[in-house]
């Protein structure tokens, strides 16, 4: 157990004295964000798994930014998808009376187009605020000197 620990500590401090590069931990939220939000659920944490290793993005930064489809918020973000989508092909929207997922199954085409939308206005957000926030980490770290080992 304590050379468990010992391994996670060594990773968290070789994480933290990589030097912070604030746009491309932006882009590994902003792809994770947006394959988050995608109908695929269950294969994401997958697409991201590979997508950041591809495209040689953060990988942790990947996976925390993916918790953002927890079953809780994925309600959420399907409701919206799919009133989007049926907006944007001129549908009406109801409430149904049976569960969202077999309702958003039934409207898959207005799913994956709210998807679309959603996925990209929401992941751009995402990416800006996560861009400054870990702009604002690098030149907090520049200023202060602050530590980078977790030793001590």
């Amino acid at each position: 157990m304590k050379k468990l620990w010992l391994r996670i500590k060594n990773y968290f401090a070789s994480v933290l004295k990589e030097e912070i590069d604030p746009f491309k931990y932006a882009l590994s939220v902003t792809v994770s964000v947006f394959i988050s939000c995608s109908p695929l659920f269950g294969l994401q944490t997958l697409l991201i798994l590979f997508v950041s290793l591809v495209f040689k993005l953060n990988t942790p930064i990947a996976i925390l930014a993916s918790q953002i489809s927890w079953p809780p918020t994925y309600a959420f973000i399907v409701y919206t998808e799919v009133k989007l989508g049926l907006q944007f092909r001129g549908e009406t929207f109801y409430l149904p009376k049976t569960d969202w997922l077999s309702f958003a199954q039934n409207h898959i085409g207005a799913w994956f187009i709210g998807y679309l939308i959603f996925g990209t206005l929401f992941s751009l957000t995402s990416g800006i605020l996560s861009y400054f926030f870990f702009r604002y980490l690098k030149l907090r770290r520049i200023n202060k000197k602050l530590p980078t080992s977790l030793a001590g």
